[in-house]
């Protein structure tokens, strides 16, 4: 079976243009000029008919060029061959092909001089493009290695201005990492990578700070390297991501070879990272970075009980603080002292001009919440509890939280909150008069769930821990209408057909009666495949459209077309072509743009993928993958839910990610539009949908199908 399986690899791989082998064929003439630097390990993407000329250094004395990941067939490895691939030396003299085998059969891994620049040119000849991967292979038994690993973080600069096109100026703290390595071999042969391995971090919110159109948070200082003896260390560090929320990545690896018996080996990677001003940064000493969460920074708040994201929420965008001794006190009632502070740093209140001022007699001027106070009595978010008191010691009760909101809303100018029904509501009569409106729109805000299934509970006192949660579903709600969040714009996610009458939903999102339709083909080889199909649907409806072409990419034409539609409707196809091409020439960057600003963005299958942060894909029979998409929506998005495989390795990327949602659709759509969601499907159709999410070492499954309007607060939740 073996020899088979090898012998129809080998003449697959003549048909692709060469031998296992490198010839010794000099003479070869190429312009390296414009070589670019090829990095290790990492997926590039040429489109079909495409050349592309890269350099690189060899890390190992054996190498392997594949289009897809290695597997094992009778004890042997293999992958997918890269076709129209040749190889050269540094002088230019040719040297074939490399090797995407370790069978002897068919002449083993290529091997190379470690240290010694090479050549690789490649041509995508598939129809479909040609994604590959150049890595090195490692040695299993040429040696033993210990390692010790030492790594120190320190805040080195604090609020550090960092401009970032098409967005406010934020200010950043950075800081410096530093990571000692120390490695002692014994062998003839032996290699290691340090133990460096790709770090991630989170960062709610962060963004990207964008220079020469290339994203990066902050360049990395080059390591220092030392040799002992006959021990040789050669080092590649970069620390880069694509823009998207919250989410940075860096890779560096450092090769040590060494001959002989007990050499040593050093060495220091040295890197700089980014986080918003006021966020704390945690080393979880796994590799992996984050942002401080509330149980991080208060010792009575535990992780993943039901307010901890509000808390940290609120905390690292200043609304509240702790108390003293290092604790929030979640349990505590608010004062309405409190809550008239929390208002003010909401809207963003300059109370420097209300010194002095006093309009309640309970209010002294030079009392720490007088300034607050007397800003909500001037802009109308309080008149106070009667006879010219405010009585700021006393606890709000819900009721008042409600009033105060809505209030807040009308001083913001968010006038679009359709108010609810209290009617399920059992406790309804025990709403005051004058709470009653407040009450409705806070419900239909989101705000307010109830204390229970059916109960608002409108006297009662709210603790410290409810309030970080209304205050956080007004800003994610009500507060993002008048500043548009890439996490709640207006999506419409298909995970399968759910009938024709998904054009029209689509047109009424942009709420325009004849809106600019741009259609995404790059999932299929040729990007205006199905396009005259779905443009006759939007132009029916009374659309204009048109087609993102590959020309538009290259040309730089895609981010005038991105931005100027009023829908964008992503086709199915194949995931990673569609991300490799949007990222490759920088068009993801403007459909998170595009999102943020109110573009209607849609699609389907692959197209649906492209807008999480991940997705779930399928690459071919019984193969799925975990992709990073364009990043508009903070979901991991698992089209064609009733394949148990997908759903299954999504729930692999949501266990290492805990925290992350994933929504598995099939026969319908998620739909999110003005700060809420539901699962849109016409009656013909019969659709399911479930949200997952990985918590305390557990995974949580929900039934989402339901056609009914719901706060976002609640998918997220």
């Amino acid at each position: 079976m073996k020899k088979r399986i090898a012998a129809m690899l080998f003449a697959l791989s003549l048909c692709l243009g060469g031998a296992a082998a490198m010839p010794a064929n000099a003479g070869v003439e190429f312009d390296p000029a414009g070589a670019e630097e090829l990095r290790i390990g990492e997926e590039y993407w040429l489109e079909c008919g495409e050349e592309g000329l890269y350099r690189f250094t060899a890390p190992t004395p054996e190498c392997f060029l594949t289009e897809q990941e290695l597997k094992e067939i009778d004890g042997s490895l293999y992958g997918l061959p890269v076709g129209g691939h040749k190889l050269y030396s540094a002088s230019g003299a040719y040297l074939g092909i490399i090797s995407y085998s370790n069978d002897s059969e068919l002449g083993g891994w290529t091997a190379f001089e470690p240290g010694e620049t090479y050549y690789l040119e490649v041509k995508a000849l598939d129809k479909d493009g040609q994604f590959f991967t150049f890595s090195p292979v490692l040695p299993e038994k040429d040696g033993t290695a210990s390692q010790e690993r030492e790594r120190t973080v320190a805040l080195t600069e604090e609020n550090v201005e960092k401009f970032i096109p098409g967005e406010t100026t934020e200010l950043w703290d950075v800081y410096t990492v530093t990571e000692r390595f120390s490695a002692v071999f014994d062998g003839e042969l032996c290699m290691t990578d340090f133990f460096i391995l790709p770090c991630e971090a989170y960062f709610d919110g962060a963004e990207l700070t964008v220079s020469s159109g290339k994203a990066t948070y902050s360049a990395v200082e080059r390591c220092v390297s030392e040799t002992a003896g006959d021990a040789k260390v050669y080092e590649k560090a970069a620390f880069s991501a694509e823009p998207g929320p919250g989410l940075l990545v860096y890779a560096a690896n450092l090769f040590s070879y060494v001959k002989g018996d007990g050499k040593k080996a050093d060495a220091t990677l040295t890197y700089r990272v980014s986080v918003p001003s006021g966020k704390r940064l945690i080393d979880s000493g796994d590799g992996y970075f984050r942002a401080a969460d509330a149980h991080d920074i208060y010792s009575d708040v535990s992780e993943n009980i039901w307010y901890t994201r509000s808390i940290t929420y609120c905390a690292e965008k200043g609304y509240m603080t702790g108390m003293p001794g290092g604790i929030f006190s979640p349990g505590t009632p608010l004062t309405r002292a409190q809550t008239a502070q929390i208002l003010a740093r909401i809207a963003g209140a300059d109370l420097s001009k209300y010194a002095g001022k006093q309009s309640f007699s309970d209010v002294k001027p030079g009392a720490w919440y007088a300034k607050a106070v007397e800003w909500a009595r001037e802009n109308g978010v309080t008149s106070g509890v009667g006879g010219g008191l405010f009585a700021p010691d006393r606890a709000v009760t819900r009721q008042e939280l409600a009033v105060f909101a809505r209030a807040l809303a009308g001083v913001l100018g968010i006038t679009v909150i359709e108010p609810a029904s209290l009617g399920p509501f059992i406790d309804r009569e025990e709403v005051s008069p004058w709470a009653k409106d407040s009450m409705a729109w806070a419900v239909g805000a989101g705000l307010f769930a109830g204390t229970s299934v059916n109960k608002l509970s409108p006297k009662l006192n709210a603790s410290r821990a409810q309030i970080s949660r209304i205050v956080m579903n007004f800003a994610e709600g009500p507060l993002s209408g008048a500043v548009p969040s890439p996490a709640d714009g207006s999506y419409f996610l298909e995970g399968g057909t759910c009938g024709y009458g998904v054009y029209q939903e689509m047109i009424d999102m942009t709420g325009k009666e004849e809106p600019k339709m741009l259609y995404i083909g790059l999932p299929c080889a040729d990007p205006s495949a199905g396009y005259e199909g779905i443009a006759g649907e939007f132009e029916y409806r009374g659309c204009t459209t048109d087609l993102l072409t590959l020309e538009d990419l290259a040309d730089g034409r895609a981010e005038e077309k991105i931005k100027g539609a009023d829908l964008i409707w992503v086709t199915g196809g194949s995931s990673r072509m569609l991300i490799a091409r949007l990222q490759k020439y920088g068009a993801d960057k403007y459909l998170r743009e595009a999102a943020a600003n109110g573009t209607v963005m849609c699609g389907s299958s692959a197209g649906a993928i492209c807008f999480g942060r991940y997705g779930t894909s399928g690459t071919g029979p019984e193969r799925y993958i975990n992709l990073a998409a364009v990043g508009c929506a903070d979901i991991v998005v698992c089209p064609h839910g009733f394949e148990t495989e997908r759903v299954g390795k999504m729930k692999e990327l949501l266990a290492a990610r805990p925290g992350l949602i994933g929504v598995a659709v099939d026969g319908g759509a998620l739909e999110i539009h003005g700060g809420m969601f539901r699962v849109y499907t016409d009656k013909n159709f019969k659709s399911s949908a479930y949200k997952y999410k990985y918590a305390d070492g557990e995974f949580t499954e929900e039934d989402i199908n339901s056609p009914d309007w719901r706060p976002l607060s609640e998918l997220f939740g």
